[in-house]
């Protein structure tokens, strides 16, 4: 992978980061309790993640696909869905 698509992968990853956090933002600001603090939290984290990777300071490394085993891959989906699962709960609360 060249330096260019490098760049537009992080900047794909980074803005649509913050695209989460805007709209995590907004839930948090709407609701109230605790939910409200913890939507908070992550919002604002994942802004200061995404605007150090737009910046060039952290710079995610991509996993080629040769060094993802099956049974890693598997966990990585499980984790998905579990953290989906949860946060539909979370919003239906």
């Amino acid at each position: 992978m060249n330096k260019d698509e490098s760049m537009n992968r992080r900047s794909g990853l980074a803005l649509s980061m913050l695209v989460m956090s805007l709209w995590m933002g907004q839930t948090a600001l709407t609701e109230t309790g605790l939910f409200s603090v913890a939507w908070g939290v992550a919002s604002v984290t994942l802004t200061c993640l995404s605007g150090t990777i737009l910046a060039g300071v952290y710079e995610p490394e991509a996993i080629p696909d040769e060094e993802l085993s099956p049974l890693a891959s598997r966990i990585l989906v499980a984790m998905l869905l579990i953290g989906v699962i949860v946060s539909l709960l979370l919003l239906l609360l």
